[in-house]
């Protein structure tokens, strides 16, 4: 192999470059620079081969940079393979690979049809990455023009690429050399592309984790209009980047056994909390899980006895959740109200009671055996719902020694109502669906309830149009 500060251009010897261990250390230390595996290893390939090239052409006295700046590499290589450097007034596309069986040149139609993106010449660099570092290089196999690529070259609309056959490549750099002081620019005209409308649905649409190739997700007129800009470049880049980091705590399993624990995720709230934190009424989210204001206003623990006798009374159903959860909210410390509870998770039919009875039991008495708990967390559905929120409400209540109840709720935050046509989805591992319901018109809230044993896991996924959320869970 020929050490690169010893090469020369040669018409009778290939070109192989030597991978520095400098060059890959820094390709890896760009490993969160990407929303996915996929997009990591583009940018890994390409930031060995751009810099190496770079460093090549430095050692032969050239003077070449990237055509992007440092800043802005990955937010192309998240989107797209390849590269360019600038050399002088001539611009060079680098297009790396990893195939041995090297029979046709594919360069993405980016870097040939954006006006802006396309270049005088395109490099074919094969990369050899070996588990030893010491092992990896890279070949030169020749080059192309912008030219001959729209002349000769095969369009694959499905993939989006240019093909070119290996035979038409020149192997001979020497002639790269000479061509480029001769020729000034190898380029044929690009057709403009026209101004691009709706951009941040698009933006939304191209930014969800499920679409891990969107340069092929809408047609090329607009990609290529959402590309060549780089303000929309660089939202889709940080919209990727957000919405990944999201999806990777949302895969994350909770384990809701730790929850009887008080040991909590972040982003899990109370109810309460959630209600404070978007200062909502009570009666938008709340009304059947925590109670109404004139129940609180002058409740201490003087009021017990006289909530027990209501409650034990009382016929009304509101009534009781109402004494309930106001019984978790004044009655720490007090006997009374832990045996009175404790007697309507016993006595009740009613499972939406007995869920709050200990929901309620478990705030005054978090170690009992019948105590339940109630966690919230505020879902972002996205541009499509005006930015607004829902709250997912997970309420836990052991059955018995093995099973526990799960009853999943979906109430809107700052609105009155659910968006209309929002899927709730619970699936098994597989990710095969179990239940499943639906919003409609003026509906507040939307529900699903299952039982499982330790070592049980689901899956809750919330839909509304192409915005997705989705969360699993164990027991």
């Amino acid at each position: 192999m020929t050490n690169t500060n010893e090469l020369k251009i040669n018409q009778s010897e290939k070109i192989f470059l030597t991978v520095t261990d400098k060059t890959i250390d820094t390709a890896w230390l760009e490993h969160s620079f990407y929303s996915n595996n996929a997009a990591l290893w583009n940018g890994y390939c390409n930031r060995l081969c751009l810099d190496t090239i770079i460093s090549w052409f430095q050692e032969l006295g050239e003077q070449v940079k990237s055509w992007l700046p440092e800043v802005n590499l990955p937010t192309c290589w998240e989107l797209v393979t390849g590269s360019a450097i600038q050399w002088g007034e001539t611009k060079i596309v680098l297009i790396p690979f990893e195939t041995d069986d090297f029979s046709t040149f594919c360069i993405p139609q980016e870097w040939i049809d954006i006006p802006g993106w396309e270049a005088d010449y395109y490099l074919a660099v094969q990369l050899n990455l070996e588990a030893d570092e010491e092992d990896s290089w890279m070949q030169i196999l020749g080059y192309t023009t912008h030219r001959e690529l729209k002349k000769k070259a095969v369009y694959n609309p499905s993939l989006r690429y240019y093909s070119l056959a290996k035979e038409e490549l020149i192997e001979d750099l020497t002639m790269l050399f000479v061509a480029r002081k001769i020729v000034a620019s190898r380029k044929l005209s690009v057709a403009e592309l026209p101004s691009l409308n709706q951009v941040e649905s698009l933006l939304d649409r191209l930014s969800e984790p499920e679409v891990e190739i969107p340069r092929l997700q809408v047609d090329f007129v607009k990609w290529g209009a959402l590309l060549a800009n780089e303000t929309w470049r660089h939202e889709l880049y940080k919209l990727r980047l957000r919405k990944a980091e999201k999806e990777e705590l949302m895969h994350k399993a909770i384990n809701l056994r730790n929850w009887f624990k008080a040991q909590f995720e972040t982003g899990w709230q109370t109810v309460e909390e959630i209600i404070e934190t978007f200062q909502m009424q009570e009666t938008n989210l709340a009304i059947e899980l925590v109670g109404v204001t004139n129940f609180r206003q002058e409740a201490t623990l003087k009021a017990v006895p006289t909530l027990i006798e209501l409650l034990e009374n009382s016929r009304d159903k509101l009534t009781k959740l109402q004494i309930a959860d106001l019984l978790g909210r004044i009655g720490i410390g007090s006997q009374e109200a832990i045996f009175a509870l404790t007697n309507l998770v016993d006595s009740s039919s009613d499972r939406e009671l007995r869920r709050q009875a200990a929901v309620s039991l478990g705030k005054i008495d978090p170690n009992h055996k019948l105590a339940g708990v109630r966690r919230g967390k505020i879902i972002d559905l996205g541009m499509q719902f005006g930015e607004s929120h829902v709250a997912l409400i997970v309420t836990i209540v052991p059955e018995n020694s093995q099973e526990t109840n799960v009853h999943l709720q979906v109430r809107p935050t700052g609105k009155t109502h659910l968006p209309p046509n929002l899927e709730m989805s619970l699936l098994n591992e597989k990710k095969e669906a179990l239940l499943k319901t639906e919003s409609r018109e003026q509906d507040n809230w939307m529900q699903l309830e299952l039982s499982g044993e330790p070592g049980d896991r689901f899956i809750v996924k919330l839909i509304l149009g192409e915005t997705s959320f989705s969360q699993e869970f164990n027991l």
